[in-house]
């Protein structure tokens, strides 16, 4: 795709007399994405711009901010980190952050089709424990996909799964995990694959949004579908609140049977009503773990 003159424009750039803008790697709904460097040690970075043509709404500024300031309050190994924020003279808004080699969830799947049980609960142990560090402070992600977790092999072998873009996360009042107080009215906000049923319909969420997000991630994981797969948008948005509840096949892209952890953690984050989903983001975490590893967890207390 030909580069407009501002995206042109933006190549060479220093921002705030700190990132050097090298080369362009992406776009989305609120902007693009670049790969930088940070001068001081010449180090990579990738380097998020707002649109021009929303810097004069203050609901996406403010959006915009907002994703940066929450994501600097979480610090764990399993989100992405944050390094800088702020605006140019020329009203340019951007967010550095550190650059991830490896690609997103979404290309992996599309790569490798499904992925066994242990793969696939390994991965996700590890988005949950970045949801259980961000609930904890009273943060819920909102748009929880296969293509906000970045996945890399490091030098051991061993996969590691980074959550990315709190762009929409809202702060709720207070910051336990229970659920009593990290409620509001949500606003139809996020991806209609993965949004949970009182997400779509504009009703109060929780957490717990974010656990309905990853049993819908899962159960891609594990068999190369989405369990709401629909033609068209509506039609998907109305399978999230009125189909049947999704099940696991009997056995498994490696032939194995789903074990019987596995099939209760999966049904029990699908759960149409909130209130029925695990209530506790860290359970949910260990009870991932502990599948990876072939440990039995009793997950059908969940």
């Amino acid at each position: 795709r030909e580069l407009s003159e501002h995206e042109d424009a933006l190549l060479g750039q220093v921002l705030d007399g700190r990132w050097i803008i090298d080369s362009k790697l992406g776009e989305g709904g609120m902007g693009s994405v670049y790969l930088g460097r940070q001068k001081s040690v010449n180090r990579k970075v990738a380097i998020k711009t707002l649109k021009p043509e929303l810097v004069n709404s203050s609901e996406f500024v403010d959006r915009f901010f907002r994703e940066a300031q929450m994501a600097t309050t979480i610090n764990h190994p399993n989100c992405v980190t944050i390094l800088d924020f702020g605006q140019t003279q020329d009203n340019l808004l951007f967010l550095a952050m550190e650059y991830l080699a490896g690609e997103d969830l979404g290309d992996l799947i599309r790569e490798t089709g499904a992925l066994s049980e242990t793969e696939a609960c390994a991965l996700l142990a590890q988005v949950a424990k970045a949801l259980v560090e961000a609930h904890d402070k009273g943060i819920v992600h909102r748009d929880l996909k296969p293509d906000n977790i970045w996945v890399r092999t490091l030098s051991d072998g061993e996969r590691q799964a980074k959550v990315l873009d709190f762009g929409i996360a809202k702060v709720m009042a207070g910051g336990s995990d229970s659920g009593q107080d990290l409620t509001q009215t949500g606003m139809t906000m996020g991806t209609p694959l993965y949004m949970a049923p009182e997400q779509i319909m504009g009703k109060e969420i929780d957490f717990r949004v974010d656990l309905y997000s990853l049993g819908c991630i899962l159960h891609q994981l594990l068999t190369g579908v989405h369990p709401y797969d629909a033609p068209d948008r509506l039609g998907g948005l109305m399978k999230h609140i009125k189909g049947a509840p999704p099940v696991l096949p009997p056995t498994l892209t490696d032939g194995a049977e789903p074990s019987q952890d596995l099939v209760a953690l999966h049904d029990a984050l699908l759960r149409k009503k909130r209130q029925h989903r695990p209530d506790s983001t860290a359970l949910v975490a260990r009870v991932l773990s502990g599948i990876s590893r072939g440990d039995s967890m009793d997950a059908s207390a969940l």
